[in-house]
């Protein structure tokens, strides 16, 4: 099946931008496959909104392992399995916490294989900031690598939110940007079609 994994630093909105991915897929319930950083595989049912609550936040590294959701996408006329997979926040330096820093491996372990990589950017971190993270700039690197990979630039509901855009957009010239609001439900259609592209 083929895999899209969501990355980028902590708090850029990837669970809630997933979670509502799969409202814009019309499901309303979904089972989440919890792979914790020693292989230990869980499940849990969730409506969406408790999703929502349970698994997103604003606390850092509120993700500690891989959360993959299983999801039929409608392309054309034939519905595509893949499988979404939401990741740890990747941060730069050592973590000091172990269960974070085995986390994180997963996640550069995961984007090694998967079919699509959505590189989320929260984009007020780029308003007043005039200078790339390492880290947003390492997943850049290595995303131009595999045919799909865009930068999806979310929290564009906040104040500014066009700076940060604007920012990115002369930082990444070469690589697909899609304005999104995981809070607004903005951009999901467009990230549908990108998605749809490589299943």
């Amino acid at each position: 099946m083929n895999e899209c994994i969501l990355v980028g630093q902590p708090n850029a909105g990837k669970t809630l931008f997933a979670l509502r991915f799969v409202e814009f897929l019309g499901m309303r319930s979904l089972d989440v496959t919890f792979m914790a950083s020693d292989g230990m595989l869980s499940c849990k049912h969730y409506k969406v909104d408790q999703a929502i609550r349970e698994l997103s936040g604003l606390e850092r590294h509120k993700t500690r392992e891989l959360q993959t959701i299983a999801l039929q996408v409608p392309v054309g006329k034939s519905i595509r399995s893949m499988k979404l997979i939401d990741s740890c926040g990747l941060s730069e330096g050592i973590h000091p916490e172990a269960v974070i820093r085995k986390a994180m491996a997963q996640t550069l372990s995961v984007m090694r294989y998967a079919k699509v990589i959505l590189h989320m950017i929260d984009v007020t971190l780029y308003v007043k900031r005039k200078q790339l993270a390492d880290i947003d700039q390492q997943i850049a690197q290595y995303g131009q690598l595999k045919g799909g990979y865009a930068i999806l630039a979310n929290k564009m509901d906040l104040p500014n939110a066009k700076e940060g855009l604007n920012f990115l957009a002369d930082s990444f010239p070469a690589r697909p940007i899609i304005p999104v609001s995981a809070l607004q439900k903005k951009g999901l259609k467009e990230v549908k079609a990108l998605v749809s592209r490589y299943l």
